[in-house]
Parts: C-alpha cells; sequence; structure tokens
C-alpha cells in the first residue's frame, strides 16, 4: 500500500479523494465513527465526479440520494453499485447523526465498497487499460487492537451477527441486512435479487421489532421503489412511523413531500409541521429547506425574520447550500444588508466544503473584484475546481478564457 494510502491511484483525479481516503484509513480502527463519517463525503465526491464525466451537471449540486437515483435511471450506474453507494450513504449517516455509532466491520465494508467503486470509475471514464495492485486491508495503526488475522472474520461474521440481532428482535439492530445482502451478492450476481429479497425480509423485521433506522430505510426503499417494487402508501406508512419516532432525517423528508406533493398528498400545513419538528431537532438540512422557503414564501407564508435565522443556524451547522445562500446574499447584499467581510466567510466555507455553485460564485467574485479584493489568479482556481466538478457555467467561462476571450464573456 502506498504511503498515501490505498487510494493513492486517484491523485491525479481529485486530491480531495485522496485526502479523504488518507483520513478514512487513519480513523478505521481507533475512531471507525469518524471513518464512515468520511466515507460518506468520499461517496458523494465521487457520485458528483461520475455525474460530471456524465454531463449532468445539475445532479452536482444534488443531494447523493436523488444524484445516485438519476445516475442508476439513466445507467451511468448499475442497481448493484447504486446499493454499494447508498450503503456508504446511509452507514455514514447514521455515523453523523448518532455520535455513539460506531462499527469496524461497517467501516472496512465502506472501505472495501469505496476502493472497487473508485477502480472501476479508473477503468471507466480515466484509462480503460488502468491496473492496480489489488484490494489490500488497512493495518491498526496500534497492531494490538485489531489484529489482521481478525479482519477477514468480521467481515465474514458481520451478516451473520446482523441476522441473530433481527431473529432475536433486537430494538438494537440496525437494519443492516439488506446492504449486506445486496453486497453479498457481488461474488454472484445472479444472486443478487433473492438476497436482495433476504435482504428486505430482515428489514421489514427489524423495523417491526421497532428500530428506527430501519423503519426509514424501510420507507425510502417503499416510496423510491430502490430495488423493490414501488408501494407510496407502505412507504408512507413506514416514514410516519419513523417520524413519529422522532428521526430527523424522516420528519424532514415527511415535511418537504408533504409540502411540495412529492409522491405524497400535497398538504403544506402538515408538511411544515414537521419540517420545524425535524429543525428542532437540529437537522441542518430542515433548517435549510425551511429557512428557504420562509425566505421566498415558496410554499410557505413568506417570513423573512424567521428564514433567515434558520439559514443562519444551518449555516452555522456547516451545511453547505445554507452556507452559500448566506454567503452570496450577504456578499452582494440580497434581502440582507451587505456585509463584505461575513459573506466572503460563508461562502468561501460552502466553496471549501465542497459545494459546486458556492465555487464558481466564490471565483467569478475574486475575478470580478467588485465585492471582494479582486484575485484573478484565486478566481481562476476556484472555477476550475467548479468545472472539474461539473458545472456547465465554470466549464464555458475556462473555455473562453483558453480562447483569449474572457474579458468580453464577463462582460
Amino acid at each position: 500500500m502506498s504511503k498515501h494510502g490505498l487510494f493513492s491511484f486517484l491523485a491525479d483525479v481529485s486530491v480531495d479523494l485522496v485526502s479523504l481516503g488518507e483520513q478514512l484509513e487513519r480513523n478505521l480502527f481507533d475512531d471507525p465513527h469518524a471513518s464512515l463519517a468520511k466515507a460518506r463525503v468520499f461517496g458523494e465526491e465521487l457520485a458528483k465526479l461520475i455525474a460530471a464525466k456524465e454531463g449532468r451537471t445539475r445532479l452536482v449540486s444534488a443531494t447523493q440520494y436523488e444524484r445516485l437515483k438519476a445516475l442508476a435511471q439513466q445507467g451511468a450506474i448499475t442497481e448493484e453499485m447504486r446499493s454499494h453507494f447508498d450503503f456508504v450513504r446511509t452507514e455514514g449517516n447514521k455515523a453523523v447523526h448518532n455520535p455513539k455509532y460506531e462499527s469496524i466491520e461497517q467501516a472496512l465494508r465502506a472501505h472495501r465498497i469505496l476502493y472497487e467503486l473508485s477502480v472501476w470509475f479508473m477503468k471507466q471514464y480515466v484509462n480503460p487499460s488502468f491496473m492496480h495492485e489489488g484490494y489490500v486491508h488497512p493495518r491498526p495503526s496500534w497492531p494490538e487492537s485489531v489484529s489482521l488475522d481478525r479482519i477477514e472474520e468480521i467481515l465474514e461474521k458481520a451478516l451473520e451477527k446482523k441476522l441473530k440481532q433481527v431473529m432475536s428482535t433486537d430494538p438494537g439492530a440496525t437494519g443492516t441486512m439488506e446492504q449486506e445482502s445486496a453486497i453479498a451478492g457481488q461474488a454472484n450476481p445472479a444472486e443478487n435479487k433473492d438476497k436482495v429479497a433476504e435482504g428486505m425480509k430482515w428489514l421489514a423485521k427489524a423495523a417491526e421489532a421497532g428500530d428506527v433506522w430501519s423503519m426509514a430505510e424501510l420507507a425510502y426503499r417503499k416510496l423510491t421503489g430502490k430495488q423493490v417494487k414501488q408501494d407510496v402508501v407502505e412507504g408512507e406508512k413506514w416514514l410516519r412511523k419513523a417520524s413519529q419516532a422522532g428521526d430527523s432525517w424522516s420528519m424532514m423528508e415527511l415535511g418537504y413531500r408533504l409540502l411540495v406533493g412529492d409522491g405524497l398528498r400535497q398538504d403544506a400545513v402538515e408538511g411544515e409541521m414537521w419540517l420545524r419538528r425535524s429543525t428542532e431537532a437540529e437537522y441542518p438540512e430542515a433548517m435549510r429547506i425551511l429557512g428557504y422557503r420562509l425566505l421566498e414564501g415558496d410554499g410557505l407564508q413568506r417570513n423573512e425574520a424567521e428564514g433567515k435565522r434558520w439559514i443562519q443556524q444551518a449555516a452555522e451547522k456547516e451545511e453547505p447550500i445554507a452556507m452559500r445562500i448566506l454567503g452570496y446574499r450577504l456578499l452582494h447584499g440580497v434581502g440582507y444588508e451587505r456585509d463584505q467581510a461575513q459573506g466572503e466567510f460563508w461562502l468561501r466555507k460552502a466553496a471549501e466544503a465542497g459545494e459546486v455553485i458556492a465555487m464558481r460564485e466564490y471565483g467569478y467574485a475574486l475575478i470580478e473584484g467588485k465585492v471582494m479584493a479582486q484575485d484573478i489568479a484565486a478566481g481562476e482556481r476556484w472555477l476550475t475546481k467548479a468545472a472539474e466538478a461539473g458545472d456547465a457555467e465554470a466549464g464555458q467561462w475556462l473555455k473562453k478564457k483558453k480562447g483569449g476571450l474572457w474579458n468580453l464573456f464577463r462582460l
């Protein structure tokens, strides 16, 4: 393994992914919670690169769920690959939203998945003849913690452990049977359909046993038709159960779907209620959604003061889109009293967090030098990052610059 980690082969594609891979590996054994959180970010960034390569620039700024759904629908990734990406996403979400959640076996599984997906990306989009030395298990930073002989055993026993949890109706079961079954199908794709069906059976058992995360995952599967027959009625039932049990994501999802009528009967009043419950549980994405819709009067009665408050709180929790909205509006004085220092601070934080539109807007602001100090070289670097992440407008600007017409294009 390279001294820079197993993902060092991505250096020419994305230094950010190499860095995330290093952090993921460094934390695998002594802090699997942090490792899973980094794995989630890695998966999101890799999916953004796929979207950019496929020319689906709109997807770069979408949620990971929306991005994966669209990529699978257009055939850019297989449903099996989507299930692997989803495993990383859901395990990462659990780690992010539950400081006590940590699982070495799940972190190892996520690491292996991301390696295989990264190799596929290199072959698919960079070099069809790309070859790599093969997967190598990361080594513990303190060898006595987990012996290398135990790693394969951990992976092999993971599914058995989860099945026993659910069969005993353990309320602490995390509902990961579906993902484990889907991943196990990688070795023999012909068996994948049966394994998904078996996984869904155990997932349903975990939900019936009272596991809240399993309720939310079951709702997601039923509402979207992800690897199962779509059943909106059943999906809504489980989404409501998870919401009533206090799951922050479920309350946000139920609120949004009711507010806009996405798959459910539109009910703005109830939708607002669930969104507010999710914001009160300090779920950043819900804060941003509620704040923006109050700020714009989009589906809700306009309330600029409250909308600004929720956008601010979401930004302070480092929700990328909220940081971009706040930064842009403060920097340009859009609906806010102009504040250059704060505007620049938040827009840059959003850009540094990988929010593509923020990268572009921050780059433009640096180049134009109208609302902040001009720095053309730095601005071009940010526009290049945005273009590499799939932003068409930034890419068009760079093409104009290359052709010697960039000053004209800016007018």
